[in-house]
């Protein structure tokens, strides 16, 4: 008897709801932990997304030097945003290792734009690559893992992350103007709250 994972790889994506592809990776990475299901049903999602680079080749998390991803013309429902988002952000939370985790946060944050890509999910994915690193490699200080992590990102929106790790707070020096209103964010490092229409977190 085929699992809920063959069936689903086994179904064209145009048959395959967002809904069980999500719920099929939280199974896979939680609660029977095997990554390597994950990562091929995530290939699965971004097949049904229909994402292209500018000639027209796939979506591959593999493949960092390819330029940013497009819709192909087509414009996303709410659903599959926020399915993506969560699911992107649910691989980097349970990769097995550091190198892994950080291969999708890097393809969320360098390939990905909006509408699939917003300043939550940012924050969401790089505090749940602070829990991997951590989790791996037995970091005692969160808040240095963090600013290694995610510099680039944080100088950009003119942020910094606050003593304990566990939030963000505007910088002290100024790198972008348009920034400087920007108020402190506070995300805990262990749960993610979601929009109303969030049925699933990717950092749970």
């Amino acid at each position: 008897m085929l699992s809920k994972t063959q069936k689903i790889l086994e179904t064209p994506t145009v048959e395959t709801s967002f809904h069980d592809l999500m719920d099929t990776i939280l199974d896979e990475l939680k609660k029977i932990n095997d990554f390597e299901a994950g990562e091929k049903l995530f290939s699965h999602l971004l097949e049904k997304l229909q994402l292209q680079d500018p000639l027209g080749r796939a979506a591959d998390v593999y493949c960092p030097d390819k330029p940013q991803y497009s819709s192909n013309n087509r414009t996303f429902i709410n659903a599959e945003i926020v399915y993506f988002r969560n699911a992107t952000a649910t691989m980097v939370r349970y990769a097995p290792h550091p190198e892994k985790s950080l291969k999708y946060a890097s393809f969320f944050l360098n390939q990905i734009h909006p509408p699939l890509r917003d300043a939550k999910t940012e924050i969401t994915i790089l505090l749940n690559l602070i829990h991997v690193y951590k989790r791996k490699r037995s970091f005692d200080n969160d808040s240095l893992v963090f600013s290694r992590a995610s510099h680039r990102i944080l100088k950009y929106n003119n942020l910094q992350p606050t003593r304990d790790g566990k939030s963000l707070e505007q910088s002290k020096t100024s790198h972008h103007p348009t920034h400087n209103n920007r108020s402190s964010t506070s995300t805990s490092t262990t749960t993610s709250h979601s929009d109303g229409n969030n049925q699933h977190s990717g950092q749970q």
